[in-house]
């Protein structure tokens, strides 16, 4: 009976733990579930997002390694120029050496002949650096015109579209003039003018004039510079007032 009671308070001091094992090692896994239409939209709002600030990136480092590019260029002209300018004195020495021993070789010759040798070396000199200046100069005008080319280019969109705007202005403006022009000239559906008797031959009436799509329209723009002088005509009062007889010639001339 001991022996009974001593195992199962054994079993029961090892099994007391079990409870608050299973708890323990217990895991809860959650899972979601997403549909593709999501996914994809969230890929392309990711994509918008990221995409500008991306190209802003690359063409700053665009135009940076092209600004080291011109740099590099201009250092490496820099270069071969003090180069030439290092190696061309030592051939001017040895030549201006190779002179004197062939002048004193034969007999010495005089001074005044040297001292014009050397007066013309020193203006060869003078003449070679300034070339080697004259072409590093070149260079960098060749550089500094192709970098405007660059930027004009980039400015032509710009350009297209102010100059697409501007001529649409210029057709409203002459739209505009042409209203006001047409209103300002005289109808043919007028009444004539009425003149008393008199002992003077009334003036003949007006002529019709033609449509302003005609005559009128390719006069104006022709000479769009100088206003027309129909704008200046003194229009009528009186419905049974006749034009002045300097109109009548102008409408006749029209």
């Amino acid at each position: 009976m001991q022996l009974l009671e001593s195992s199962i308070s054994t079993l029961d001091t090892g099994v007391s733990d079990y409870p608050r094992l299973t708890r323990v090692l217990a895991t809860t896994r959650h899972f979601e579930l997403v549909s593709s239409h999501d996914l994809t939209t969230a890929q392309a709002t990711l994509v918008d997002e990221i995409k500008p600030e991306i190209e802003g990136l690359l063409g700053r480092v665009e135009g940076y390694l092209g600004k080291l590019e011109r740099r590099e260029k201009g250092l490496v002209a820099k270069s071969e120029l003090l180069e030439g300018r290092l190696v061309r004195p030592r051939s001017s020495s040895g030549a201006r050496a190779g002179v004197g021993g062939g002048k004193a070789g034969p007999g010495g010759g005089n001074g005044e002949g040297q001292g014009l040798s050397a007066l013309e070396e020193a203006k060869l000199q003078q003449l070679r650096q300034k070339r080697e200046r004259l072409s590093y100069a070149v260079s960098r005008l060749e550089l500094q015109a192709g970098q405007r080319e660059r930027q004009l280019r980039k400015r032509s969109g710009l350009g297209r579209k102010s100059r697409a705007y501007c001529g649409l202005a210029s057709c409203r403006r002459s739209y505009h003039h042409l209203v006001i022009l047409r209103s300002t000239l005289p109808t043919a559906s007028s009444p004539a003018p009425h003149h008393p008797p008199s002992k003077t031959p009334p003036p003949s009436p007006p002529q019709p004039l033609p449509p302003p799509d005609q005559k009128l329209i390719r006069w104006y723009f022709w000479s769009s510079t100088t206003p027309p002088p129909y704008r200046h005509l003194p229009t009528p009062t009186h419905p049974n007032a006749s034009p002045p007889p300097e109109n009548q010639e102008r409408h006749k001339r029209v």
